[in-house]
């Protein structure tokens, strides 16, 4: 995944423009500092626009991480086929998933219908009205102050049963 091209999409600056952003960002330099002394590197961005652009970069890096890791995991068990990594290579980021969620949600309410979604992604179990957890080959309900807790940790705590 090249993240440089996806955010020269996004935010419609020539990517050359984004990969000096990027540097400066990963040299340590602040987003005021760019906004304010580096224009000409970044084409004039202002500071808004560059914390949006720091986020998705952090938001595509997990999606990017994400991939490897299912690619390794699949790699190592040697089940790993050019048409599976294709599928993997080519998931949704979490811009798009959002989109899709919306998407159903929208056409659930539409249809007066439940909407069930089975998932990892702790984002995804906040948007929920019932959250419910496998934990220990045990079906558990979660309250979403318990989402949005594992989402501040990353983690939820597997309770004592």
């Amino acid at each position: 995944m090249n993240i440089a091209h996806i955010l020269s999409q996004e935010f419609n600056t020539p990517v050359e423009k984004i990969e000096a952003t990027l540097k400066l960002l990963e040299e340590g330099n602040t987003v005021p500092f760019i906004a304010r002394y580096r224009k000409e590197v970044t084409g004039n961005l202002q500071d808004e626009v560059l914390r949006k652009m720091e986020s998705r970069k952090a938001d595509l890096e997990k999606v990017d991480e994400r991939r490897q890791t299912v690619l390794n995991t699949i790699e190592g068990q040697d089940k790993l086929t050019d048409e599976l990594k294709k599928e993997i290579d080519g998931a949704l980021d979490l811009q798009t998933g959002s989109m899709v969620m919306d998407l159903l949600e929208r056409v659930a309410a539409e249809m007066n219908s439940a909407l069930i979604i089975i998932s990892h992604d702790m984002q995804v179990a906040a948007r929920a009205k019932q959250i419910y957890q496998i934990s220990e080959g045990v079906l558990v309900e979660r309250s979403h102050e318990q989402v949005h807790d594992a989402l501040a940790t990353r983690s939820l705590e597997v309770e004592a049963q």
